[in-house]
C-alpha cells in the first residue's frame, strides 16, 4: 500500500507564490507524485486572482456546498479540484467568498504594507476545512503535512478534536518550518472560532508555530541558507520546544541546484518514513 499524504499549503506554486513555501511545496508535490510508493493530495485556499479556466478547476459533487461548523455557526464550503501544471498530482482548492475571494496576490499584506485583519480567522477556518474535507472524501491519509504559521494550529485543532476518532485514529500529524515572524501569532477570538483550547489565557495572542511543534508527530526543519537557525536563535521556546520532539532539520542553499532539490526532497522522504 502506498504511503497516503495530504500536503496543506497556503501557496503552492504556479497557483501563488510570495515565498520560498510555494516553491517548495511543488517540488515535493511533484516529486512525491511521481513515486510509486505514494499517493499524494494538496489543499490551497482559492484565491480570487487564480484563474478557473487557466488552471481548470474543476467541481466535485461530494465536496459542494458542505457544513462546517465554524464560530458556533453552520457554514456551507465548497472545495474545487485540479492538478498542478505538468504533473498529475492532485490538488484542491478551498472557495470562500468572505475570506479568499478578495485576496490579493501578496497574501497576508496589502500593497501599502499592512497585515490584513482577518489572517488569522481565514487560516484557522482552511485548517478546519482541511480536516472536514478529508472525512467528505472518506479518504484517511497516514501523514497530514502542514505548513507554517498558516496552518500552526492544525495540529492542536486535530489532537484536541480529531485524533481519538475511529477515522483519524492512524494518521500522524506533521508539521513543516521553513521560516519564523509575527505572522505567527493568533488571536483567542480566532482560536475560540474552531474551539481550540487556549492554554495561557493571560495573552491576548497564542503562537502557532509553538503550538504546532508541542501538538505534531514530527518537526521538520526546511533551513534555506541559515536562515532559519539565525531566526532559532532568538526565539528559545520555539528552540526548546523542537528539541524535546521528534525532528529533523534539513539544509538547502538559498537558489538550489536540480541535484540539490533532488537530494533535499529524498531527505524530507526518509525523514517520514521514520514516523
Amino acid at each position: 500500500m502506498p504511503l497516503k499524504i495530504f500536503y496543506i499549503s497556503s501557496e503552492v506554486d504556479p497557483f501563488s507564490n510570495t515565498y520560498a513555501l510555494s516553491t517548495i511545496a511543488k517540488k515535493i508535490a511533484i516529486k512525491f507524485q511521481d513515486n510509486p510508493d505514494i499517493e499524494i493530495r494538496l489543499l490551497h485556499p482559492k484565491y480570487g486572482f487564480i484563474s478557473e479556466r487557466k488552471y481548470i478547476l474543476r467541481e466535485v459533487i461530494r465536496l459542494k456546498d458542505f457544513p462546517v461548523v465554524f464560530n458556533k455557526k453552520e457554514k456551507l464550503v465548497s472545495i474545487k479540484s485540479a492538478f498542478i501544471p505538468e504533473s498529475r498530482a492532485q490538488i484542491y482548492f478551498l472557495e470562500d467568498e468572505k475570506y479568499f475571494k478578495p485576496v490579493p496576490e501578496l497574501l497576508y499584506k496589502s500593497r501599502n504594507g499592512r497585515v490584513f485583519k482577518d489572517n488569522n480567522e481565514k487560516f484557522i477556518l482552511y485548517s478546519k476545512v482541511a480536516l472536514e474535507t478529508l472525512k467528505q472524501l472518506l479518504w484517511v491519509p497516514d501523514l497530514i503535512i502542514c505548513n507554517e504559521w498558516q496552518t500552526g494550529f492544525l495540529p492542536a485543532l486535530f489532537k484536541e478534536q480529531y485524533s481519538k476518532t475511529d477515522f483519524f485514529k492512524s494518521t500522524k500529524i506533521v508539521f513543516t518550518l521553513f521560516s519564523i515572524d509575527d505572522n505567527r501569532f493568533y488571536s483567542n477570538d480566532s482560536l475560540s472560532m474552531v474551539d481550540i483550547d487556549i492554554k495561557n489565557n493571560k495573552n491576548k495572542k497564542q503562537d502557532s508555530i509553538l503550538s504546532a511543534v508541542e501538538n505534531s508527530d514530527k518537526i521538520i526543519c526546511i533551513d534555506q541558507d541559515n536562515k532559519l537557525s539565525s531566526k532559532l536563535k532568538n526565539e528559545l521556546p520555539i528552540q526548546k520546544a523542537i528539541k524535546k520532539h521528534s525532528h529533523e532539520f534539513i539544509n538547502i542553499p538559498k537558489t538550489p541546484s536540480f541535484s540539490e532539490w533532488k537530494e533535499m526532497i529524498s531527505t524530507f522522504h526518509s525523514a517520514l518514513k521514520k514516523i
